[in-house]
């Protein structure tokens, strides 16, 4: 079991986050196991996630208290997520690693995700994209800081056309591209380094970057059937006979 906050300084402000942990006995989290800290239930925070198939946005769904009844328009005896309209609540699960918009209403507000810890079986988890140029809102899947070198990719050939860049709110702004290559060149002399990774687009110079505990940014394959691979700080290794 295991949790992680995500919280925004300011009111109206969007931060890319998503999905660490599975629901208590399901292979994917419940929106409704999402709570906020700090923030008042009126309706006025809301998430949305990306649907890289039909390339759109989701409606935006906000956190109300009370929702309402779908069939009586009775007021329920609980809060949650719901729609924008009529507050009745929504399902929707997501899963490790996925990720969508989080904007409250005012500011120092956070959203929580709880439930079960990634299994420690396998020493990385991932998502597939089958599509290339495929874009898809992803996220650190476990409650520890993730470095981006630590970040690597199935199926792909490493040749600077697969990309990942995220988003800084304070200025509203997207980095630049950060490109997947082997090797990797040496920012000093220009030679080529003895090994891969994530690169700025023009030189292939190592990436420095961390992403938090919650923290979510956009990844793009060059080519479909490619995983994007986090590592489990879980996994234990099985130990031999």
């Amino acid at each position: 079991m295991g949790y992680s906050t995500k919280t925004v300084t300011t009111a109206n402000y969007q931060e890319m986050v998503g999905a660490s942990f599975n629901s208590v006995g399901a292979e994917a989290l419940d929106i409704q196991d999402i709570t906020l800290v700090g923030g008042s239930a009126t309706g006025g925070s809301w998430i949305k996630w990306w649907n890289p198939a039909s390339k759109t946005y989701s409606d935006k769904v906000v956190y109300a208290n009370p929702l309402c009844d779908p069939v009586t328009d009775d007021d329920l005896d609980y809060g949650g997520w719901g729609d924008e309209v009529n507050w009745y609540p929504t399902t929707k699960t997501f899963a490790p690693g996925e990720g969508f918009w989080f904007s409250p209403n005012k500011a120092n507000v956070g959203i929580t995700t709880a439930g079960a810890v990634e299994n420690t079986v396998n020493p990385y988890v991932g998502r597939t994209v089958d599509t290339a140029n495929q874009q898809i809102m992803v996220l650190n899947a476990f409650p520890t800081t993730l470095d981006i070198q630590s970040i690597v990719l199935d199926g792909d050939t490493a040749t600077g056309g697969s990309w990942i860049k995220w988003w800084d709110s304070a200025s509203k702004t997207y980095s630049d591209k950060v490109v997947y290559a082997n090797p990797l060149c040496d920012p000093v002399t220009d030679d080529d380094l003895d090994y891969g990774g994530w690169g700025d687009e023009v030189n292939w110079y190592p990436t420095t970057k961390s992403f938090d505990v919650g923290e979510g940014f956009w990844f793009s394959p060059n080519k479909g059937g490619v995983t994007i691979c986090f590592p489990n700080p879980f996994y234990v290794a099985p130990v031999e006979p």
